[in-house]
């Protein structure tokens, strides 16, 4: 086994960890350095190991990147001395582009690493929704049992965050289908958006993605069951009157009273302070965030990576102060990297979406069912990153920011390979392990032209 296939496995097992611990998880590391980076700079060597790995050098939406990171060094290299650590560790949601780099330079180095990918999506698919539910009642109801290895819960797994996956595997298993049966799926899918179904990012993000889906296959079994399943549960809800509480720092709870405040709440204002004082929080730091930047002093250069920007702006809510950054990832990048920076980062997510919309249009209009479920896929958990960066501290975090740039790569390198080898993903068809997976695998692949 080769580096490159080695690293791929040890990266699925890392973001898997990511999705179902959490921030315990990813604190595991010594001398400062953590899981993540120890990753990264394993993937790194593979990299350098690798033969053709230069060969994504040659795609468009490889370039974006490139300039992006090299502006958001520009904007970190003069705080490292003053900032330190703290420096780097903002500048992380930056840095971790090099999974990109390192994912997509390995599937055009050997583009039948798609089947590897392809097979780890599939087991984490299947895998999450079994034990997602495990990890919402961990996150929950364990939070005052710290990992041995650091000042942080062992388990933590935010709603929006599990969403994000839920959203990206109701897709797969629409799409293409999942080693289980559709009962199964349908029932895994409704019981974690129960669960999660606590804030509105989470809902609005599953919301997008998931009418895509339906607009894409609106007779799949699977679709035309999930949304009655979904509105009998919350009936259930309030007929039982069911009231589970929750951890989080907002109070919320798992109620028919509280999906609906989310769901009034996205349209217009609610009734609930809890709800409205977040809301009202958010809006006002954003809008401090724009008039310091887009019509103030810090247009293009922007507060850099190192300042604590709860505190420097006036929001801190943290009695530790360990808030640094807006519940917005697109206005972190506007708050540190200037104006400048924020255009950067739209370019290269941009050109990432055409460029994943056109290679869906192109396989769809010849045909070729397999890449085209593969590049809707990617653009619908692509979406759902967006959507729930827009809201929380996400992608300034490993178990989002590590997740996203992995799925990035993986993005490049498929539409390099696309181009240049599209009999890598047809070959790649996973063989099911049994009569009941080769109904299932044949039953779900749907035409999509």
């Amino acid at each position: 086994m080769s580096h490159g296939d080695r690293f791929l496995r040890i990266l699925g097992l890392l973001l898997l960890g990511y999705a179902l611990i959490g921030k315990g998880f990813a604190y595991i590391g010594f001398g400062g350095i953590y899981i993540g980076e120890i990753v990264m700079l394993y993937g790194l060597a593979a990299l350098l190991a690798s033969e053709n790995w230069s060969r994504v050098l040659r795609t468009a939406w490889f370039w974006p990147l490139l300039v992006f990171m090299g502006w958001c060094a520009v904007r970190t290299a003069p705080y490292l001395s003053v900032y330190g650590t703290d420096a780097l560790r903002d500048a992380a949601v930056w840095m971790w582009g090099a999974f990109a780099i390192i994912v997509a330079s390995l599937i055009a180095a050997q583009p039948r690493r798609l089947t590897i990918i392809e097979r780890q999506f599939r087991f984490f698919g299947k895998w999450f929704l079994l034990l997602a539910p495990i990890s919402w009642a961990l996150s929950n109801f364990l939070t005052d049992v710290n990992a041995p290895w650091a000042d942080a819960p062992m388990f933590m797994v935010k709603g929006g965050d599990s969403t994000v996956h839920i959203t990206a595997i109701f897709a797969y298993a629409v799409l293409c289908g999942l080693d289980l049966p559709n009962w199964g799926i349908l029932v895994g899918i409704m019981v974690n958006l129960v669960l999660n179904f606590t804030g509105r990012a989470a809902m609005l993000t599953f919301g997008l993605g998931a009418a895509l889906v339906a607009a894409l296959r609106p007779r799949s079994p699977i679709v035309l069951s999930l949304f009655p399943s979904l509105l009998a549960g919350v009936f259930l809800l309030w007929v039982l009157d069911i009231h589970v509480g929750t951890s989080g720092a907002n109070d919320r709870e798992i109620s028919a009273e509280q999906v609906w405040m989310n769901v009034t709440g996205i349209f217009s204002d609610s009734n609930n302070t809890v709800l409205e004082g977040t809301k009202e929080w958010r809006l006002l730091w954003w809008d401090t965030i724009i008039r310091y930047t887009i019509h103030g002093r810090y247009f293009w250069t922007g507060k850099g990576f190192g300042v604590n920007l709860a505190d420097d702006d006036g929001f801190q809510v943290d009695k530790q102060d360990k808030l640094r950054s807006p519940h917005n990832g697109h206005l972190t990048m506007l708050a540190r990297a200037g104006v400048p920076g924020l255009a950067l980062w739209i370019a290269l997510h941009l050109t990432w979406a055409l460029g994943i919309t056109w290679s869906a249009w192109r396989a769809l209009s010849r045909h070729q069912r397999h890449w085209s479920i593969w590049f809707i896929v990617l653009m619908i958990y692509w979406m759902a990153f967006m959507m729930n960066a827009s809201f929380d501290v996400y992608l300034e975090g490993p178990t989002g920011g590590i997740w996203m740039w992995t799925v990035y790569g993986v993005g490049i390198g498929a539409m390099w390979a696309y181009r240049t080898c599209p009999e890598a993903l047809d070959a790649a068809v996973t063989q099911p392990r049994s009569r009941r997976a080769t109904r299932l695998s044949v039953y779900a692949r749907p035409d999509l032209s």
